[in-house]
């Protein structure tokens, strides 16, 4: 029997869980978030999270494993997104894998080296030496170590160049050596599907700033006042909403500046969605309107699905609704 997983991908707002739900019912699919922050524990709101009810009638994965005071990375993802998989086959199930991350995705479908982890002394005293004789003796040490990856990073990208370096320290290989052994899930003998969910900017931007606007009504506001008390890593303080409301709590802005912010960065970012995927020549675009677009795209969906002619995916298109 041959594995497959399906993805369902798109800008954020644009209906991609209501799909998967819809998709994961018919074909009795589980679904596997690709989403950076739905890892977080008690970061529901800002998130999207599915509700509980959801998640009890349809199997949910990489939802709620970390602390919000954790880290977490693409490597992380990949290793239990491949873990996820290999559940969900082992019980004859098809995964469902939904998110608007594209360098998840990628990493997911195309493969990522195993490169070594984080080692935070190390990186503070890169921090240390860079604050003291300035980013550029960083950069050229790197330069000198690896010039293909060095060419690729700006020379005040902080970041990146301090990763580079990292992986070298602690692997004795250059990152340019880790990029060259990539495994796909073609190479693993998983073949897959991808769905595109595509909007109207419009209609898009305007869900945008409604589904905003019901996260405050939701109680956003003291969503964040308990995971501040917590404490937050640096990876959960980035996400958008979290870090405007952070700065709300501190009176540097004030409630619609917060709103404002939050949408705007929300906009800029499904519009990087889909300049990301469309660049992706093997996603199936299913162009969808209003609220009631469900049964419409899962028809379409499903069509794609029955002349994928796999058995695993045991579809049952004849009782979608017409």
């Amino acid at each position: 029997m041959n594995q497959t997983a399906l993805f369902i991908v798109g800008p954020t707002g644009s209906g991609k869980s209501e799909l998967a739900l819809a998709l994961a019912r018919k074909i009795k699919g589980e679904i596997v978030s690709c989403d950076a922050m739905q890892v977080y524990l008690g970061m529901d709101i800002g998130t999207a999270k599915p509700e509980r009810k959801i998640r009890t009638l349809i199997s949910h994965h990489l939802i709620d494993l970390i602390t919000p005071r954790s880290e977490y990375s693409v490597f992380e993802f990949r290793n239990l997104a491949l873990e996820a998989m290999n559940e969900i086959f082992s019980r004859s199930r098809v995964p469902i894998f939904v998110g608007g991350s594209g360098l998840y995705l990628k990493a997911l479908i195309d493969g990522l080296a195993p490169q070594p982890g984080r080692h935070l002394l190390f990186r503070r005293k890169l921090e240390q030496l860079a604050q003291k004789k300035g980013l550029m003796v960083l950069y050229a040490r790197l330069k000198k170590i690896d010039p293909k990856r060095a060419r690729r990073i700006h020379p005040h990208d902080r970041r990146r160049i301090i990763r580079a370096l990292e992986i070298y320290e602690f692997s004795k290989r250059t990152p340019s050596e880790w990029n060259s052994e990539t495994k796909g899930l073609e190479e693993q003998g998983i073949r897959f599907l991808m769905f595109g969910i595509l909007r109207d900017r419009e209609e898009l931007y305007e869900r945008i700033e409604q589904r905003v606007d019901r996260m405050f009504e939701a109680g956003w506001i003291e969503e964040v006042k308990r995971l501040k008390s917590k404490g937050l890593s640096q990876t959960a303080r980035a996400a958008i909403g979290y870090f405007e409301i952070l700065e709300y709590l501190q009176g540097k802005l004030d409630l619609n500046e917060v709103k404002g912010q939050i949408k705007k960065r929300t906009r800029h970012l499904a519009k990087k969605q889909i300049i990301w995927f469309r660049k992706d020549p093997r996603i199936h675009w299913i162009s969808v309107s209003g609220e009631r677009f469900v049964p419409k795209a899962l028809r379409q969906a499903m069509s794609y699905v029955c002349s994928y002619g796999d058995t695993l995916l045991n579809s049952e298109l004849s009782k979608v609704s017409p």
